[in-house]
């Protein structure tokens, strides 16, 4: 008989509210998605280190450290969580450096319908 587990994801975002609205999306998205949150990449990294994560969803643009610095320490932990990193800003830089450390999707966030691909 197979066992139905959580999915535990970890949400990093210094914006309070954001990462209220991130959470309660993806919690609707699947019962199976377990979030917990982080509201800075040192919080973040203390959650990673105690207890089983299965994914990370992290802002790029946080006080103290960026994404893809918060990316870099993650790796040095666990290279093959898979690690998404979403910005507001993206930019060419962003995304290579991004890619040089190993993120598994680096996504720019649409914040109105002005920015349509």
């Amino acid at each position: 008989m197979a066992t139905e587990r959580g999915i535990p994801v970890l949400c990093v975002n210094d914006d309070t509210e954001l990462l209220r609205l991130l959470t309660t999306r993806l919690e609707r998205e699947s019962e199976r998605l377990d979030v917990c949150t982080a509201g800075s990449t040192e919080e973040g990294l203390k959650v990673l280190q105690t207890t089983r994560i299965d994914c990370i969803l992290s802002d790029y643009h946080m006080p103290g450290q960026t994404g893809v610095e918060f990316l870099q320490s993650v790796r040095a932990i666990d290279d093959a969580i898979p690690f998404i990193l979403f910005t507001e800003t993206g930019s060419e830089q962003a995304a290579s450096d991004s890619i040089e450390a190993g993120v598994t999707d680096y996504i720019v966030k649409k914040l109105s319908g002005t920015n349509r691909r």
